[in-house]
């Protein structure tokens, strides 16, 4: 994993967080949400993979093993919970981290979701600061107030 360092200041977070070598799966069947996606984390030096279905997801994990999933939760025919499950499911895959991405800020509708014990879950539309944020503490869940090293 990529060493980074989490600036206090708010302004320099997005110009010290690294994700070189830190492989990203975003998955939502909305394409413009992907692309914003994939240009907030390229921006920040992540490998990215992006797929427009839950049904591929597999199959990309399969190519290359992600170390994060950014995971739509409403996708149609295979959601963001059967994916996860899928996921939890295969002991190749169940200790993957799992970040929902939600547009629905509604708690009915959150609480099933964090339910599932994701790594975390972000509504859209997506903020790049929020989002660095989220992957890191998703990332590295016992040191967020330490420095990663590789």
């Amino acid at each position: 994993m990529s060493t980074f360092v989490l600036s206090s200041h708010s302004s320099d977070f997005e110009e010290t967080f690294d994700g070189k070598g830190i492989r990203i799966l975003a998955v939502d069947d909305h394409g413009p949400t992907l692309r914003v996606i994939k240009a907030m984390l390229e921006g920040a030096n992540f490998d990215v993979t992006i797929t427009n279905s839950g049904l591929s997801v597999m199959k990309a994990i399969g190519k290359s093993r992600p170390d994060l999933i950014l995971l739509d939760y409403e996708m149609p025919f295979f959601n963001g919970r059967q994916v996860l499950e899928k996921l939890r499911a295969d002991p190749s895959t169940a200790d993957i981290p799992v970040v929902f991405l939600t547009g629905v800020n509604d708690r009915k509708y959150i609480e099933p979701l964090l339910a599932l014990h994701p790594a975390g879950y972000l509504l859209k539309p997506l903020n790049k600061k929020k989002l660095l944020e989220t992957l890191k503490k998703a990332l590295f869940p016992a040191g967020a107030g330490q420095t990663p090293a590789e």
